[in-house]
């Protein structure tokens, strides 16, 4: 019969309660455990699985993923919030280029120049149709 050998990709915390179970039952290699004996013990039929979820292993796999969890989520706000400062730094180079000031310019004057710059804007404003002769 044929050998064949795959890999197994598990994140950290797989790998450590892997070990830890390859350890329980006594599958080591060389005085380690070793998760390829202990899959070639359950395979061989040397090893029996019940599928029962042990409230042991649950917590402590919880305990080990809540750091994790939290850097996770640390992340995801800041590239959040840097897509939206991206957003708004390409919105200000389109406005710029098309002659529009930026958002904000204009609530910006109007409260240091009080009604003269309202005045200025609307003045200014060759589509509005209240526009003075003046």
């Amino acid at each position: 019969m044929a050998m064949k050998r795959q890999s197994l990709k598990l994140d950290d915390i797989d790998w450590q309660v892997l070990l830890g179970i390859a350890a329980d039952c006594g599958c080591e290699y060389r005085g380690e455990p070793s998760w390829r004996r202990l899959i070639d013990a359950i395979a061989s039929g040397n090893l029996s699985v019940v599928n029962r979820p042990d409230q042991r292993l649950r917590a402590f796999q919880e305990k080990l993923r809540h750091p994790i969890r939290k850097q996770q989520q640390k992340q995801s706000l800041a590239k959040f919030i840097a897509r939206g400062e991206r957003d708004r730094l390409r919105q200000e180079k389109i406005r710029r280029a098309a002659g529009i000031p930026p958002r904000g310019a204009e609530q910006e004057l109007k409260p240091t120049m009080g009604t003269a710059a309202i005045n200025l804007v609307v003045r200014s404003n060759p589509n509005n149709p209240f526009k003075s002769n003046g």
